[in-house]
């Protein structure tokens, strides 16, 4: 759904809900949350500024550890946060800033495979 109460301002809310079965064994099929949310803000503050902040919010889900010894288990769900600005130099130049899992959020995606911690990039793009 995306909500633009200004047309400056956007707001996009996504939801997932998945159940996903082995028609087989008949158990929930591993690594899919049944439940996810994405919530996008984005703010023109000027003719040149853009800013936007993503959050993602998974549920818990079925997984088994790296060798799946253990047969089943519950992966805890997670949120993370991410927010960036874009500034136009010029009509052919912006210089950009990205910070990813902005809060630290520890997580694993699958089950034992730790994602990322907090990241920066910066840089300038180019349009020709």
């Amino acid at each position: 759904m995306l909500v633009e109460p200004l047309r400056t301002l956007s707001f996009r809310l996504d939801y997932t809900y998945t159940v996903a079965q082995d028609d087989i064994l008949h158990e929930e099929l591993i690594r899919r949350p049944r439940n996810k949310w994405n919530v996008d803000a984005r703010w023109q503050a000027t003719p040149r500024l853009s800013l936007d902040a993503d959050l993602v919010a998974s549920g818990s889900w079925v997984d088994g550890n790296r060798d799946f010894s253990t047969p089943r288990l519950t992966a805890p769900g997670y949120t993370t946060t991410d927010v960036a600005a874009n500034y136009d130099l010029t009509r052919h130049l912006t210089v950009y800033g990205r910070v990813t899992n902005l809060f630290g959020e520890t997580y694993e995606d699958p089950f034992g495979f730790l994602r990322p911690g907090r990241g920066f990039y910066a840089g300038v793009k180019g349009r020709f």
